[in-house]
């Protein structure tokens, strides 16, 4: 950010003196020693952490599957050790998650990847990336990155806010008789000009390509400012200038300077304020402040080792209000560089190798983790220049970024003065409040919900056991509810979507008929919402998918192989054999047809009784021993179609026609291996359509479990025998989320190109072992390769 000429005069004007300090990261000061103290003890307590994902595209097609690299770290961007679980959204416009995955990091490293539906219209979307723990501070903790996702055609994506026109004030507010900058925010090239309530002209600002502009103006009491269109009627307004209140300017022509203002008049004229400094969670400069009137006061921040991060000033009073703030990002540095000794040209599915080697400013080698993707350049610009790690801690500065493209970090600062970080909470920390976490760390997936009465809404006793299992992976697990409230740590991993079932029981009596189970709703609650329609241009990746879709289709139909026969195994079969397999078996079709279950169960189902006590209907199983019999409680474990329910009144009403077998489970040995589950006995129903348990109750639920990394595919000409004859087309020639250059700094990667010809980019970027971030790119041209047969 420049202050003009124009605005350096205006400074000068309004200063009868101007006072230069040099701020120190450590003072004598009493408050400001308990602010730090403060500070550290709340960051200790509640940890920031922050999730950043790299992935192997820019864009995608509708089918594709999207390869990421996961970074799980700390503000200072260093690995957290143990084992988490990531949540990753795939968010629509609307705000409405459509895809879902879950996957572990483990020690700050993870990667993996998700199929896009081919279901889903080509649109904009928002990969949102976050931990149980980082849903206790909302979605500002969030990892955001949009994506679009393509079919043939470009897409155009527009915002809510339009024709909109918004203003911001730098450090938050408009202070009557001080100079302040603000923000314009609009249509990209476009001129407007400021009047105030009497249609004077106040000034005139230019918005740039990027739909950014800015001025600067004294506010006068008692008057409005607005800027409308000229083909609109509706105004825009200004904020409302404050009577009392600070004004933040930040000058980084040469230095980074902070330019506190305080009306004449101000009540906090000649009284202690504190500014304080804070990056990469660490308060990385404070200073007491006495601010006197007409005089502007001049803060010198020294600038840290690793400035290209974002930053953010505080001015604190000492009756601890937030008199403004500001974030911004001092002069960019680079403390990591990258090596890439490859070569400028290679040929059709050649051999690509080259040497990838980090070093410092000191050329001193450095340990440190990435990835590499190596992209046709034709098909996807190059996003940016720069690291995400920092970046991605503001969505929409990252968005801009990526959108628009900048040579340098510091070029976003007019924009920063739009964004408000919620990273920092100062009352939080001013007051010692206690912040209620209802999501831990943690490190398993955890099913949460609670129970309600049907008829009063009241909980259940205490003592109420909630029992689980899933369906797919056969795994059962209990819990206590806790004043109507439970959680289920799913212990063991499991992949993919599944289904689980969920039952109450009190002294082996099942509670289904009495409560509700009500699972937890897992909604992220975005606030910005957006629109995207296709154009009639031609999307470059889109009909290269397309295209590369047809051309894989035909070329792998003669190679298929049918399967000579497929095992056609009952739905009940895979919890049939988890449970030991059934004690009894009938088959419907061995016996008089039947009108009613109870009839069938009556005549035909031995080791089930049926009991009608009034209005109400029990089941009952028994098991004979030689001597006596064993008699089971209430309703046992139906299994219809491979799903569970304890819904005796459903069971009931199934009529024997549409059934092929009816099978139990009733000996106690196999039973008691399954612990509350099955403590009543097992029966098996299938049905001759397979359909009957879709209208079953509400007891099933569905539940995201881990998806499970697999490799990227990658064409070895060496190892494979692959036809010459077959295209090798690919968008992504070479993918490695994960790769360590060791204490040497250095590694070594080969790859083979295809049969595009054309530019490829190399793209590298991760972290530093002590939290440095770096990225870089290097172009290759692939030529036409005249030797292949």
């Amino acid at each position: 950010m420049m202050i003009t000429d124009n605005f350096s005069s205006n400074v000068r004007l309004m200063c009868c003196s101007l006072l230069t300090f040099v701020f120190c990261a450590a003072l004598p000061i009493d408050f400001l020693q308990e602010i730090e103290q403060k500070y550290e003890a709340f960051k200790e307590k509640y940890p920031t952490t922050k999730i950043n994902l790299i992935f192997n595209q820019p864009i995608y097609a509708t089918g594709d599957t999207a390869f990421f690299s996961a970074w799980h770290v700390n503000e200072e961007l260093l690995a957290l050790k143990g084992d988490h679980v990531v949540t990753l959204d795939l968010v629509n416009g609307n705000g409405i998650t459509v895809q879902k995955i879950r996957f572990k990091v483990k020690n700050g490293r993870g990667s993996n990847q998700i199929a896009l539906r081919a279901d889903l219209p080509p649109a904009e979307y928002k990969f949102v990336a976050y931990t149980d723990w980082m849903r206790n501070f909302g979605e500002s903790w969030f990892y955001q990155k949009r994506i679009q996702i393509v079919s043939r055609k470009k897409l155009q994506t527009q915002t809510g806010q339009g024709n909109a026109v918004t203003f911001f004030a730098e450090g938050g507010n408009l202070i009557e008789g001080l100079l302040s900058k603000v923000i314009v925010l609009g249509a990209a090239s476009s001129e407007l000009t400021v009047k105030d309530s009497n249609q004077s002209e106040v000034a005139k600002v230019s918005l740039d390509s990027t739909g950014v502009g800015n001025f600067f103006f004294i506010p006068k009491p008692d008057q409005t400012y607005y800027t409308n269109w000229p083909t609109l009627e509706e105004k825009w307004v200004l904020p409302k200038a404050l009577r009392d209140g600070l004004s933040v300017k930040i000058d980084l022509k040469d230095t980074c300077v902070i330019l506190l203002s305080l009306p004449p008049d101000s009540k906090w004229i000649n009284k202690e304020l504190f500014s304080i400094v804070t990056s990469r969670g660490k308060i990385v400069a404070g200073k007491k402040v006495i601010i006197k009137p007409n005089e502007t006061y001049r803060l010198q921040i020294p600038i840290p080792e690793k400035s290209d991060a974002y930053h953010q000033v505080f001015v604190i009073s000492a009756d601890k209000q937030i008199l403004a703030e500001r974030v911004f990002i001092p002069h960019q540095t680079n403390k990591a560089s990258v090596k890439l000794q490859l070569s400028p040209a290679a040929k059709q599915r050649q051999s690509i190798s080259f040497t990838v080697g980090l070093m410092d400013n000191l050329s001193y080698p450095l340990e440190s983790d990435l990835c590499i993707t190596v992209l046709q350049k034709k098909l996807f610009a190059s996003d940016h220049s720069y690291n995400s790690f920092y970046l991605s801690d503001l969505p929409d500065v990252m968005d801009r970024a990526e959108k628009f493209g900048f040579k340098n970090l510091s070029d976003l600062n007019d924009f920063l003065i739009t964004q408000k970080w919620h990273r920092t909470k100062w009352n939080a920390i001013l007051e010692n409040q206690t912040l209620t976490m209802p999501f831990p760390f943690q490190s398993l997936i955890t099913l949460t919900g609670q129970i309600a009465s049907k008829t009063t809404g009241s909980p259940p006793p205490d003592s109420t056991v909630i029992i689980s299992y899933l369906q797919k992976n056969t795994v059962g697990y209990e819990a206590y509810a806790n004043k109507g409230k439970f959680q289920i740590p799913i212990l063991f991993d499991f992949w993919g979507d599944d289904q689980i079932f969920l039952t109450l029981q009190r002294k082996s009596k099942s509670l289904d008929n009495e409560y509700d189970i009500i699972i937890a709703k897992d909604s992220l609650g975005l606030p910005d919402r957006w629109s995207s329609v296709e154009t009639s241009k031609i999307s470059a990746y889109g009909e290269f998918a397309f295209n590369q879709q047809i051309i894989t289709k035909s070329y792998s139909f003669f190679g298929s192989t049918q399967n000579a026969s497929v095992s056609d195994q009952g739905p009940n079969s895979i919890l049939e054999e988890e449970f030991l397999g059934a004690d009894a078996s009938i088959k419907i079709a061995d016996y008089l047809l039947f009108p009613t279950m109870e009839d069938l169960l009556r005549e035909v189902v031995p080791f089930v009784q049926f009991q009608k006590k009034g209005s109400k209907k029990n089941i009952r199983m028994s098991f004979r021993y030689e001597k006596s019999v064993k008699t089971y409680g209430d309703d046992p474990l139906y299994i219809i179609d491979g799903f569970m329910s304890r819904n005796t009144l459903y069971f009931l009403s199934i009529k024997p026609e549409n059934l092929l077998t009816i099978k139990g489970i009733n000996n106690p040995n196999k039973l008691d291996q399954l612990g509350s589950l099955g403590e009543n006995g097992i029966i098996f129903l299938e049905s001759k359509k397979r359909n009957l348990f879709p209208i079953v109750g509400n007891n099933i639920f569905p539940i995201a479990g881990q998806s499970k990394a697999v490799n990227f595919f990658e064409t070895d000409y060496i190892k494979t025998t692959k036809s010459q004859r077959v295209p090798d087309l690919r968008s992504n020639y070479y993918w490695t989320p994960a790769l360590k250059t060791g204490k040497s700094g250095s590694t070594d990667v080969t790859f083979f190109a295809g049969d595009d010809t054309g530019s490829i980019i190399v793209q590298v970027e991760g972290l530093t072992k002590d939290g440095i971030p770096f990225r870089t790119e290097k172009t290759i041209n692939v030529e036409y390769n005249s030797t292949r047969k």
